[in-house]
């Protein structure tokens, strides 16, 4: 069962306590879940690999993070930092695409796309109407 956090509530045990399972055995990167008193770590954890040995083991590779020379910022209210760490997300994204093609277009490899990974800190905060909504429409 991939991604065990997100189905540990009732409804989601209880619709895998209909299938009458013999064994479970439950993968994911999250292994807790949210309460009201903060996260509850899984009891029956039998192999933990946390991302830091997968990235330090080179199968995950490590994103890139903009940076800006000079920058200040206190200069800006916090919707607008989102609006700048969106645009300079989406500049090296457009700019990675274009070096990635140029050279599957040069060596006849095929062409890797690249992706962008925006995170929010919640689904309430990502549902908001913020400045994804003016960037999104740039791509």
């Amino acid at each position: 069962m991939d991604e065990s956090h997100r189905y540990r509530a009732s409804a989601g045990v209880r619709a895998i306590n209909e299938l009458r399972p013999v064994l479970g055995l439950e993968l994911t990167a999250t292994p807790f879940v949210e309460s009201s008193k903060g996260p509850v770590q899984f009891k029956n954890v039998i192999y933990d690999y946390p991302l830091a040995k997968a990235m330090a083991d080179g199968f995950v590779k490590e994103p890139a993070v903009v940076t800006q020379k000079n920058f200040n910022p206190s200069q800006f209210t916090p919707p607008q930092l989102e609006q700048i760490k969106l645009e300079d997300g989406v500049r090296l994204h457009e700019n990675t695409k274009v070096e990635l093609e140029t050279y599957a277009r040069q060596t006849g490899q095929r062409v890797v796309k690249p992706f962008m990974l925006i995170i929010a800190r919640d689904t309430t905060y990502a549902s908001q109407p913020t400045a994804v909504d003016s960037v999104t429409a740039v791509l």
